[in-house]
């Protein structure tokens, strides 16, 4: 699981049309879940491990509902900030 979408790097300057975000860490307790989300160029990239372009971190409220996924419900939270609203799914 992972979005891909239009991001500009703010480290390097450069925009990407095919970025390719994962979250590529994260850790929690009973209250709240961190996590890392790793912004590369394309899949390709990533899948060539290559250095993402960026890392933000992140955190959700936990407790997941019974039976819900925690990934899924990460990348939910990701899509609901307007940044990441026009992510695709892949």
């Amino acid at each position: 699981m992972a979005l891909q979408m239009t991001h500009t790097s703010r480290t390097y300057g450069i925009t990407s049309e095919q970025a390719y975000a994962r979250i590529s860490s994260f850790y929690g307790n009973a209250d709240i879940v961190h996590f890392i989300l790793s912004v590369y160029a394309s899949r390709e990239a990533r899948d060539n491990q290559q250095e993402p372009l960026e890392e933000f971190p992140f955190h959700a409220p936990f407790p997941l509902s019974s039976g819900e996924n925690l990934l899924t419900r990460l990348y939910t939270e990701l899509k609901s900030q307007s940044r990441f609203e026009t992510a695709e799914d892949v």
